[in-house]
């Protein structure tokens, strides 16, 4: 009788995929369990292959578990293959990412959680039977209604009959293939404004992915998609095991669902994934810098969308130069939103530098901003949290007023309502070593002055700096924007995004050995690609440890064998000179 052997994935950065032998019911996507280097992993079966390369009385082999491991969809394989080749790192790695805990015993999982629905279901009827109030009622029927949505594990669109068209679903083109890019629109109007398509989508019989940067966005945002939604899933870092479980096993079921969550969300095992919507898509936090895979969310959305032939909308208030270029471009399809109230920000620049001089300053506060925040009618918003105790003594009597805290991305009910925005400490937006830094800046200041605006009234945004001639400052200032003269400088300077970035960052507690390891590997990069920019190695500030050699590549067809070949580079490298563990690649370094 003829043996059958199978390829396995296992959780492990391998370049290659072992082969086992299996009996004839094992299927691609199956999880079996292997021996691999004296120990027992967990795999997903890959493929079949004909003719091992390997000694066949070498080959173990794989057996289905014990205990019940949910099946691979083989979309699942097809995204971490293009992942792994897009992010420069093994399938195993994305394989380990997106199966952390395996996510076994699916039906103990279930049964709990659905007792306690039951439960919790039984409760609110008993609540309902005895309330008197009509908004009470309501509130508990709407109760009922999530719950058993909740229990059925379907996305129902309660809301769904009286979700009328918005601003957005009106413009955008139905027909479109294309990533959309959506610019001008708040993060706290995103909810309102694709409940229209999120209701379209989930009545098709197609789960619907919401990506956010941050959990406490998703958790504002949850309470407001889930007043319509009431089978909403939330899916982040801080759930616990069981409940990313029962997530993952929700999300492989028939009925569709309606997934609320951060990057991480990407790996779940979607069935059928009909609109992919990513808010915020300039945040920092979207970009995963360790483990590998090192993907940035929004990246990695566009290649999810390309497996399951979903729709793809982008949205940022001030959008990333990438997705700028990448719509100028005709790669995305641009949609600019000018629907939504009418809002109007005054900016006032001061130079703290001068006030320094002629003693109009307080410690870290002009004269000038404390006149202003207790001249304001409304709130006030400072944006660096860390000054509450300077402030408050200055000016104890504004207290009420006051609200601290600002970053990008954030959703909250204390932003509303602020007629001032104050950046006190505006300076340390600017670094020199970080060629984003501008770029950023930019929208993080542009996401503040959004919150001083209300319909009917003009806000006002005040910023301290000791460089008021800034062009991000000036622009701003001024009504401007500051967007092409930054792709300009972008261009000249062959950076992103007419350019690729590939890191190989080394990383050794022994400082002799990384900079004598780290020079050479330059060299040998630089002799391999003779006319591209190599820049390092550098250290990274505040990080002795670290040394970085940075390759800016050209956006050409050659970019992809280019990339495998400083894969190909580095491990070689890495083998040559015993050093593995200390280097790793990053691709589309932040």
């Amino acid at each position: 009788m003829s043996q059958r052997y199978i390829s396995v994935i296992l959780p492990l950065a391998l370049e290659w995929e072992p082969v086992y032998r299996g009996d004839e019911s094992l299927r691609i996507g199956d999880r079996v369990s292997v021996w691999f280097s004296g120990r027992k992993y967990i795999g997903a079966v890959s493929g079949e292959v004909s003719t091992p390369d390997v000694d066949p009385g070498k080959i173990r082999d794989a057996i289905r578990p014990q205990e019940r491991y949910e099946p691979v969809s083989e979309r699942e394989i097809a995204y971490w293959r293009h992942l792994a080749s897009y992010y420069l790192c093994t399938v195993g790695e994305v394989y380990k990412a997106a199966y952390p805990y395996g996510r076994l015993r699916g039906e103990e999982i279930e049964s709990r959680s659905e007792d306690r629905l039951r439960q919790r279901l039984e409760r609110t009827r008993e609540k309902l039977a005895v309330a008197r109030k009509d908004s009470t009622r309501e509130r508990y029927q709407e109760d009922i209604l999530r719950i058993e949505a909740a229990l059925s594990g379907k996305a129902y669109a309660a809301s769904a009959p009286t979700i009328e068209a918005t601003t957005l679903s009106k413009i955008l083109n139905p027909e479109e293939t294309r990533p959309v890019l959506c610019s001008g629109l708040a993060p706290s109007l995103v909810p309102g404004e694709i409940a229209p398509l999120v209701a379209e989508t989930l009545t098709a019989g197609r789960s619907v992915l919401y990506l956010v940067p941050e959990i406490e966005a998703g958790a504002s945002v949850g309470e407001d998609l889930s007043m319509r939604f009431p089978g909403l899933i939330l899916y982040h870092s801080r759930l616990s095991e069981s409940q990313r479980r029962s997530a993952g096993f929700r999300a492989r079921e028939e009925e569709p669902v309606f997934v609320l969550g951060t990057r991480s969300a990407l790996f779940l095992p979607f069935r059928d994934l009909g609109l992919i919507i990513v808010s915020e898509e300039q945040s920092p936090s979207f970009k995963q810098d360790s483990p590998a895979p090192r993907y940035n969310a929004r990246d990695a959305a566009i290649l999810l969308a390309k497996v399951h032939g979903s729709r793809l909308l982008i949205t940022a208030l001030t959008p990333s130069l990438e997705s700028v270029y990448n719509a100028s471009a005709g790669r995305y399809a641009a949609c600019p939103f000018s629907g939504g109230a009418v809002t109007r920000c005054r900016t006032i620049l001061i130079d703290t530098g001068a006030e320094w001089r002629k003693g109009g300053m307080k410690g870290n506060f002009s004269i000038k901003l404390l006149e202003a925040i207790l001249g304001c009618p409304g709130k006030v918003l400072i944006v660096e949290s860390y000054l509450r105790d300077e402030l408050l003594g200055l000016i104890p009597e504004a207290s009420e007023k006051l609200v601290f805290g600002a970053r990008e991305g954030m959703y909250g009910p204390d932003f509303k309502g602020v007629s001032l925005v104050a950046s006190v400490q505006t300076d340390r937006y600017f670094s020199r070593g970080n060629f984003r830094a501008d770029e950023r800046a930019d929208q993080l200041l542009r996401q503040f002055s959004s919150y001083c605006s209300k319909e009917g009234s003009e806000g006002t945004f005040i910023i301290q700096t000791r460089q008021p001639r800034h062009p991000v400052l000036k622009q701003l200032a001024e009504g401007g924007d500051v967007t092409a003269s930054l792709l300009e400088e972008r261009q000249a300077c062959g950076y992103p995004p007419y350019s690729r970035i590939t890191d190989v960052v080394l990383r050794d507690v022994n400082t002799a050995r990384l900079h004598a390891l780290a020079g050479p590997l330059a060299g040998i990069l630089r002799d391999a690609f003779p006319g591209i920019s190599i820049l390092g190695p550098e250290a990274v500030p505040g990080d002795e440890i670290t040394s970085v050699i940075r390759i800016l590549l050209p956006r050409d067809r050659d970019l992809k064998p280019r990339k495998e070949q400083i894969r190909r580079i580095v491990d070689t490298y890495k083998k040559d000179r015993h050093y593995a563990g200390h280097i790793h690649l990053d691709v589309d370094p932040l």
